[in-house]
């Protein structure tokens, strides 16, 4: 009952810590640039109303930190003044607790922040801040592709434009069975079936030829019964505890036959804390069999990491992982713009700072609890941010767009799309995509705030690299926004 308590306490100043980084404070930012000092016409409005905020001396920025006071502002745009007239050069959706808007360098006296669409008669913002961040790209920032088998069968299908940004690629997928028996599944490539080890090698094959030198190439494995006799928690948890030394020794065989640079896993989800303990403790004895130079990475969710028994179970377990794919996206409940910036970039980056990167001792008491030592803390360098190059209806019905179907309609900065479909009969609600401009957004704030990279499901989701918003070419233009100048 005590460690009940003395847990209930941890949990609740856990909480506060949550509640109180994410309170409507700019995050802190690792390098930034003074600007001239500027006002703001207003702070309150309605639709069409617009914010003039005024340099007293021309300035140069290329972000414009905004937050509102509620969540009334559905759509805004920005503009700035050049030779005496307004050019446009950013919209997006809401702004809520908090928005980074980031865009290539400007140098103007005055900005206009119009308010397009709200909910509710009048809108309010607390600040809108201006700023100038340059050269925080890290050298070892991890760009990761997932690449499904079926989609890069073809070599046609694999841009090599693509690669000029991607450094990491994730093949998706190899199975395992209850036994630790590592197995290829068949698949339909184009109405043909292609024998699973047939796909996969020339897959491999295609991606290695297009991509650069020095691509790091993953391989993402799940445990699967294809006949149904057991379930994917069954199979996984088989496989890592009663059989984890023929799994591991099979997973190190699999890597060095294809020369791999590391092992990821897409246990989706494990089922409740004595799951994740078994997952976790299996990834710590692959450790100790793979070579250095083979990471160990995985596919999460933030929820996963909240402390509700899952810490006391894990302990020092949650280290073995080099790299958490932090799924950014799907996240509901429904109704849901399912990655927007709030709920996939801005709270995925409170959420993780406060329990895992911050001095705190809300922050100590928990790790002393479930680790045994206050010391211990998960670096955000560890985490790639998730990004979807695809949609999901606002209902979040079992339906995915994909990007390249519709870039020519969205463009660079809607993220909404009606399209006309039906699923079981059913009128689909609008889809909601990330965009150029999103894309963008998402990848200098995780760059600007310590992130170790970005991950995207999936690569074939994109348009050509020589479309005007490729959401590939977004990544690139954020990463060279925050490169070091030479």
């Amino acid at each position: 009952m005590k460690k009940l308590i003395v847990f209930s306490i941890c949990l609740s100043l856990i909480i506060c810590s949550l509640v109180l980084v994410s309170c409507k404070e700019a995050p802190d930012e690792p390098f930034e640039y003074d600007m001239p000092e500027y006002s703001l016409s207003s702070l309150t409005g309605t639709t069409g109303n617009s914010i003039t905020l005024s340099f007293s001396e021309e300035a140069t920025l290329n972000v414009l930190e905004l937050i509102e006071e509620g969540n009334s502002i559905q759509s805004f745009s920005l503009e700035y003044k050049q030779d005496g007239a307004y050019v446009h050069f950013y919209t997006q959706d809401f702004v809520g607790e908090f928005r980074y808007c980031s865009f290539p360098k400007i140098s103007t006296s005055e900005i206009k922040i119009i308010i397009n669409e709200t909910e509710g008669a009048t809108w309010e913002l607390n600040s809108a801040t201006p700023k100038l961040i340059e050269n925080t790209l890290p050298e070892d920032f991890r760009v990761t592709a997932y690449a499904t088998l079926r989609d890069t069968y073809n070599l046609d299908s694999v841009d090599e434009g693509h690669f000029s940004v991607i450094n990491n690629v994730i093949l998706s997928f190899v199975w395992f069975d209850k036994e630790g028996t590592i197995f290829f599944h068949d698949e339909e490539v184009n109405g043909n079936l292609i024998a699973g080890e047939e796909l996969f090698e020339t897959s491999l094959s295609n991606l290695r030829a297009k991509a650069r030198p020095g691509t790091n190439f993953i391989v993402s494995f799940i445990g699967r019964d294809f006949s149904g006799q057991f379930s994917t928690t069954e199979v996984h948890t088989q496989a890592m505890t009663t059989n984890k030394e023929v799994l591991a020794q099979n997973l190190l065989e699999f890597a060095e036959a294809y020369s791999l640079s590391g092992i990821s896993f897409d246990y989706e989800y494990p089922d409740d804390s004595d799951r994740n303990a078994d997952f976790l403790s299996f990834t710590s004895y692959l450790k100790t069999i793979l070579p250095s130079n083979i990471s160990i990475s995985a596919a999460v969710s933030s929820w996963e990491f909240m402390p509700l028994g899952l810490f006391s179970k894990v302990r020092e377990d949650l280290y073995s992982l080099d790299v958490l794919e932090m799924m950014a996206y799907d996240i509901g409940p429904a109704p849901s713009y399912h990655s927007s910036f709030q709920n996939a970039c801005f709270d995925q980056y409170t959420r993780l700072k406060a329990l895992f990167a911050t001095d705190g001792e809300a922050e100590d008491l928990g790790r002393q609890l479930a680790l045994g030592d206050p010391n211990v803390k998960i670096s955000l360098s560890k985490i790639n941010l998730g990004l979807p190059f695809y949609s999901r209806p606002l209902g979040l019905e079992p339906y995915w767009g994909v990007y390249k179907d519709v870039a020519d309609e969205i463009g660079k900065y809607n993220n909404l799309f009606d399209e006309d479909i039906e699923l079981n009969g059913k009128q689909l609600d609008i889809q909601y995509f990330n965009s150029y401009q999103m894309i963008y957004d998402k990848v200098t704030f995780a760059i600007d705030h310590g992130f170790g990279g970005v991950m995207v499901w999936h690569y074939s989701c994109d348009a050509p690299s020589s479309h005007p918003f490729s959401l590939w070419g977004a990544i690139g233009d954020a990463l060279s926004s925050r490169a070091p100048k030479v």
